[in-house]
């Protein structure tokens, strides 16, 4: 493929890492895969001063994390933060640029191109 995109639902899944490895493999060399997600660090401290926070953590506690844990996936939940996505996205064998878009102050861009 030229292109793959998700929107907020990484997080959800019970197997984050394999579909990652999965979008690396059926993307062409040129492609690029954009993962939208939540703007967050990765740790419940670095998060307090988030505006959101207590919203977010209810959501991902209530919704997020079951979804994910199902088959004993990770439940990475919507505040998996920044840190945790750059580190799983590089472990698929990506190269990522993370595009705070100014329209946006809820989410993060990342766009991610197969490494070489």
């Amino acid at each position: 493929f030229d292109l793959v995109t998700s929107f907020d639902v990484i997080h959800d899944l019970t197997r984050p890492d394999a579909t990652l490895q999965e979008i690396r493999k059926v993307l062409k060399a040129d492609g690029i895969f954009v993962m939208v997600d939540i703007r967050a660090e990765t740790g419940v401290a670095k998060n307090l001063g988030h505006p959101m926070a207590p919203f977010l953590y209810t959501v991902s506690l209530m919704h997020c994390m079951p979804q994910g844990m199902n088959d004993g996936g990770p439940g990475l939940g919507m505040m998996w933060g920044r840190q945790k996505a750059l580190s799983m996205l590089q472990e698929a064998g990506f190269e990522v640029e993370v595009v705070e878009m100014e329209f946006d102050t809820f989410n993060d861009c990342y766009v991610c191109r197969p490494r070489a």
